[in-house]
């Protein structure tokens, strides 16, 4: 699955770097029609280039390490985007749950990074202690593996102490805020903590976190629209174009 042929030059479409889109792996698209379907709303939004990132080392529910069976539904989709003709580059990743052994499985093999990058996108539980948080971080970055830290802003550690993401960022980490969480679908709380990153510059990339039609949804035109308004248009461009593709670009070690 690990892929590295994106577009050399970054294309002014838009990049959302989380979404669950490969069929019948997790809790987002059940099917291949519904995966088509999130793509092709994702293309008029103006989405070109994709991350699917199925949740992954979720131990009894969606396990989902790297195996035949989630490349054969990475290429199925990819085949149905090119005869189709839809204008999105689908590129392969994971949400990795937070574990005491993660870096052992990325060192064994079983988890994959953003498109072959050195980022590992790393999800925590929502009332995961900022310590705890920490200590998986350091871990990682003092193997080489650069942490992706999906959506902070709906954990609570950050939601009472934004200034935390800050400190991670200082790290070596990059955060992904969450479409939803910035648009306020996800309660006061989290629209807070999202609202105090983007405007102390806290923020590396977004996703919409789709998971299917409904509530998340995989439009960020939305999202396009309250970032030119709030920040102004250069500033939504890099959030949305060029500092995700520098994401990507970044090598391992």
């Amino acid at each position: 699955m690990v892929q590295r042929n994106f577009s050399k030059q970054p294309s002014y479409g838009l990049f959302d770097l989380h979404i669950h889109v490969l069929p019948g792996l997790d809790d987002g698209a059940g099917s291949l029609m519904e995966a088509v379907a999130m793509l092709e709303w994702a293309a008029q939004s103006g989405v070109r280039t994709m991350v699917a990132t199925p949740h992954a080392n979720q131990r009894g529910r969606f396990e989902n390490y790297l195996s035949p069976q989630m490349s054969r539904s990475m290429e199925q989709l990819q085949r149905e985007i090119h005869r189709r003709g839809i204008p999105i580059q689908l590129l392969a990743g994971m949400e990795i749950y937070a574990s005491e052994d993660l870096v052992e499985r990325i060192q064994q093999g079983q988890l994959c990074s953003m498109a072959g990058s050195a980022y590992y996108m790393v999800e925590f539980p929502p009332l995961c202690p900022r310590e705890d948080v920490e200590m998986l971080l350091r871990q990682m970055l003092r193997h080489g593996f650069l942490p992706l830290i999906a959506h902070p802003e709906r954990y609570q550690c950050v939601q009472r102490n934004p200034e935390v993401v800050r400190i991670w960022r200082g790290l070596g980490c990059a955060v992904q805020l969450e479409t939803g969480s910035l648009l306020g679908q996800f309660g006061q709380n989290a629209h807070r903590a999202a609202r105090w990153m983007l405007d102390r510059g806290q923020v590396d990339v977004f996703g919409s976190d789709a998971h299917g039609q409904k509530r998340k949804t995989p439009s960020m035109q939305e999202l396009w629209q309250y970032l030119e308004r709030e920040v102004g248009a250069p500033k939504a461009k890099q959030l949305l174009v060029e500092q995700p593709y520098r994401l990507l670009s970044t090598l391992p070690k």
